[in-house]
C-alpha cells in the first residue's frame, strides 16, 4: 500500500542515520583510526596498480575489508568493490582482502537490521547466485583475532586517498573494515567479477527472456526505471525520459545493416502492484515503433542476468545495471554518471539527449565482433 511505501523510506532514512551515528561514535570512543587520510600528507599519486591474486594467510601482514549497505545489489556490490580495490592497490606491502558476505553483520548493526528484513532477504539471494570467488580464501570472520578498526570512506576518491596513507603507514597485524565506501572508479574489477560470475553461473536465467525474431538479430536490454524505491520517492531522481531511449534506438536501428535486426526488450518495474499493469500499457505504446516486448517486475537476478547476456545494454542512471554493465562481455550504453562508464572498448558513450557518436560505437561494434567472448581491459581494441 501506499502508506507501507512511505515507512519502507522513512525506515530507509533512519538506517542510514542509525549507521553514521554508530560509526562516529566508535571513531570518538577511540575504536577507529587514530589518524585518518585527512590528516596525513598526501604523496603524490600515480595510477595504482592492482594484484587480484590469492595469498595465503601466512603471507598477510594485514586485512582490510568494507562492509556493504543495507541498499540494492548494485550499491552493495560497489561497497565491497572498495576494500577488494584498496586490498590489490597494497597486495605488495602484505595487504588482503578479507571477503565479507553482502550480509555480514557487525554487532552495531544487528538492531537496525531487525528494520530491514526484505534488504537482507534480497542480498541473500544474491549471494547464492554470486557467491564467493576462490580468489578470496579469507573471510572476515576468520579475522576476527586480530585487533580491528573501523573507519567511513566516503568520496570518489577514497581508494587512492586511503592508498597513499596506508603507503606512508604500512598496517601491520590489524584488521581495518570501512563502511559506507565508495569510489568513482570500479572499472578495475570489472574482469575480475565478470569471470568469476560467468563461471559459475553456468545457466543464464535472463538469457531465456531475450528471445530473438531470428538467429542473426540483435537483442538489446533497456533498464527503463519508473517506479522503484528511488523513483517513487522523487519522480525525478536518476531517471531517463522516454524521449532519451527511443532516440538511442532511433539511432541504433538506422546504423546496424539491415541483416541484424534488433529484438528490443525493455525492463521495468513498479513496486505498487495498481501501478504494474498500466505501466506495463504505457510503456509498450510508447516503444511501439520497436515491438518491444516489456519486462515488469521480473525476479531481480533474471532481470540483471539478461543485462549481462544482452548484445546491447542501455543502461539507465542505475548502479544496478550499470554493474550489470560491467560484468557484461558486450556492448553497453550508458550516458555519465557516478560511476565510470568507460571500463573498456565496450562501452559506448551517450549523451545527456541519448545520442551517441557514430564511429565510436562502429569501433565498439567491431571489438565485439572480433572478440566475442573475450573480456578484455588491455586496450586490445584500442
Amino acid at each position: 500500500s501506499f502508506f507501507r511505501i512511505l515507512f519502507a523510506l522513512a525506515m530507509r532514512k533512519c538506517v542510514i542515520f542509525l549507521l553514521y551515528l554508530s560509526v562516529i561514535l566508535e571513531v570518538l570512543s577511540g575504536t577507529g583510526f587514530s589518524a585518518g587520510p585527512e590528516e596525513a600528507p598526501l604523496l603524490a599519486s600515480a595510477n595504482l596498480r592492482f594484484d587480484f591474486k590469492p595469498r595465503p594467510f601466512e603471507h598477510c601482514r594485514s586485512f582490510v575489508s568494507s562492509v556493504s549497505d543495507l541498499e540494492g545489489f548494485g550499491h552493495a556490490q560497489a561497497n565491497r568493490n572498495f576494500g577488494l580495490m584498496l586490498a590489490a592497490s597494497l597486495a605488495d606491502v602484505g595487504v588482503c582482502y578479507a571477503y565479507t558476505p553482502l550480509t555480514e553483520l557487525s554487532n552495531h548493526r544487528k538492531t537496525v537490521h531487525q528494520l530491514a528484513s526484505s534488504k537482507i532477504s534480497r542480498l541473500q539471494q544474491w549471494e547464492r547466485l554470486v557467491g564467493q570467488p576462490s580468489s578470496c580464501p579469507h573471510l572476515l570472520s576468520s579475522v576476527r583475532g586480530l585487533p580491528q578498526r573501523r573507519a567511513f570512506a566516503k568520496g570518489t576518491s577514497s581508494v587512492q586517498r586511503y592508498h597513499d596513507f596506508f603507503r606512508q603507514r604500512p598496517p601491520a597485524n590489524i584488521s581495518y573494515v570501512f563502511y559506507h565506501s565508495d569510489t568513482a572508479n570500479h572499472c578495475p574489477t570489472a574482469a575480475f567479477w565478470a569471470e568469476h560470475y560467468h563461471s559459475r553461473v553456468l545457466r543464464h536465467s535472463g538469457a531465456a527472456l531475450l528471445s530473438k525474431p531470428s538467429r542473426n538479430a540483435v537483442t538489446v536490454a533497456v533498464h527503463l526505471r519508473r517506479y522503484d524505491i528511488t523513483t517513487f520517492a522523487n519522480t525525478a531522481k536518476r531517471v531517463h525520459k522516454d524521449s532519451f531511449f527511443l532516440r538511442v534506438l532511433t539511432q541504433l536501428r538506422n546504423y546496424l545493416p539491415p541483416s541484424r535486426r534488433m529484438a528490443v526488450h525493455i525492463f521495468t518495474s513498479a513496486l505498487l502492484h495498481s501501478k504494474r499493469e498500466s505501466l506495463r500499457h504505457s510503456v509498450a505504446n510508447a516503444f511501439y515503433a520497436f515491438n518491444a516486448t516489456v519486462h515488469v517486475n521480473t525476479p531481480d537476478t533474471d532481470t540483471f542476468d539478461a543485462f549481462v547476456m544482452a548484445d546491447i545494454l542501455i543502461v539507465d542512471l542505475s548502479r544496478f545495471s550499470h554493474l550489470a554493465g560491467m560484468w557484461s562481455l558486450n556492448l553497453k550504453l550508458a550516458s555519465p554518471f557516478r560511476y565510470a562508464t568507460n571500463c573498456d572498448a565496450r562501452w559506448v558513450g551517450l549523451t545527456p539527449q541519448g545520442t551517441f557518436s557514430e564511429p565510436g560505437f562502429r569501433k565498439a561494434w567491431e571489438c565485439w565482433q572480433k572478440y566475442p567472448q573475450a573480456y578484455d581491459l588491455s586496450g586490445r581494441c584500442g
